[in-house]
């Protein structure tokens, strides 16, 4: 599947999903599709990615948010496959982002 999930769930400031998502349709729109995804959608996802985006916000509640999910994606990392990861979001995909 050619799809480049972004997390915009809680703690994610608007702006940068925002912001992420103009520059990743410039570059990749006519690649990928871009689905915007909580924390329970990406949890539930049955299909991984090409890339799992985490954008800014506040790391904690993101980390909170996220916290179902968290496994899911670093087993995706694990194997190999992409995550694109800035500011808060970057700290909630380290291992102790508390």
């Amino acid at each position: 599947m050619n799809t480049i999930f972004i997390y915009s769930g809680q703690g994610v400031a608007s702006h940068c999903i925002e912001h992420t998502i103009h520059l990743l349709r410039q570059k990749y729109g006519h690649l990928y599709t871009l689905v915007r995804a909580t924390a329970e959608q990406l949890a539930e996802e049955k299909t991984p990615p090409k890339l799992y985006v985490l954008p800014g916000g506040s790391a904690i509640t993101i980390g909170q948010d996220l916290d179902p999910a968290m496994p899911k994606i670093r087993k995706f990392i694990a194997q190999g496959s992409g995550l694109l990861a800035m500011c808060a979001g970057a700290m909630t995909a380290s291992t102790q982002w508390q």
